[in-house]
């Protein structure tokens, strides 16, 4: 059996959500998890009646969606009932759940998301946001947000978001392939201290963003690391399990 995930992103005229505002652009991709192949399946500007909402709104006036695009699109009725053949009963995800569901998709009748991939990303990553006034960090930590998670999971270099419909979904279907690594590796980690530990060779982003060769003994694994001792540096050291790019054992 095939274990997919779609992936979508909305482009909207607000934050506000429905009725107010309006869908002016979807995307949907389909992801093999066991793969981690992906293609679109669906990526369309929508048909509406130009006025003020759009007009005004921050992606038409910055100049991401143009009003030839949006007169030129689909019928918002044919999207609704594509994307809700696609989506219903059917695993999907995005990156913020709470804006593209529940003030959007809802109201198109979609099924529910199976999870928020914001909301996954934010314990794994662990920032946190600085208040200036107070000169302090914030407790616990903030939702990343899906460039931060992309840099961070996935590319580790600055991009610019170009904020349409299919760049987005591509990013956050990167991210919703770390994070799906991230739990793989948890859990052969968590599989190899349950047996007798072994030698694992693994590749590491160091702090100074390095990727480091180690040969490791895992001796203790927390939600988000692995301690071990490392035959490179000759001590016990703590990884982060989000920074293991690749792993595999070591035969003795």
């Amino acid at each position: 059996m095939v274990n997919k995930l779609y992936v979508i992103d909305l482009e909207t005229t607000g934050l506000v959500g429905m009725p107010h505002d309006k869908i002016l652009e979807i995307c949907i991709i389909e992801l093999d998890l066991d793969t981690y192949q992906y293609k679109v399946i669906l990526n369309e500007v929508i048909k509406h009646m130009i006025d003020v909402n759009i007009t005004q709104s921050w992606i038409v006036k910055n100049g991401i969606i143009s009003l030839q695009e949006i007169q030129n699109g689909y019928r918002e009725e044919r999207i609704k009932e594509w994307t809700k053949g696609i989506l219903n009963g059917k695993s999907w995800t995005s990156y913020n759940t709470d804006f593209d569901y529940y003030k959007f998709l809802k109201y198109w009748d979609v099924s529910p998301p199976v999870f928020c991939l914001m909301k996954l990303a934010t314990p794994v990553l662990r920032l946190k946001r600085y208040h200036y006034n107070a000169g302090e960090f914030d407790d616990p930590w903030k939702f990343p947000s899906l460039k931060e998670a992309f840099y961070w999971l996935v590319y580790r270099k600055k991009i610019e978001q170009d904020h349409r419909a299919l760049a987005d979904t591509e990013m956050a279907t990167e991210v919703a392939i770390a994070l799906d690594q991230f739990n793989r590796r948890k859990n052969y980690l968590q599989t190899m201290l349950e047996c007798r530990p072994k030698k694992l060779k693994i590749f590491y982003h160091s702090r100074k963003d390095e990727l480091t060769e180690r040969d490791i003994l895992p001796l203790k694994l927390t939600d988000t690391t692995i301690e071990a001792y490392c035959y490179l540096r000759k001590e016990e050291r703590i990884f982060r399990i989000d920074r293991i790019k690749a792993m595999g054992m070591i035969e003795s």
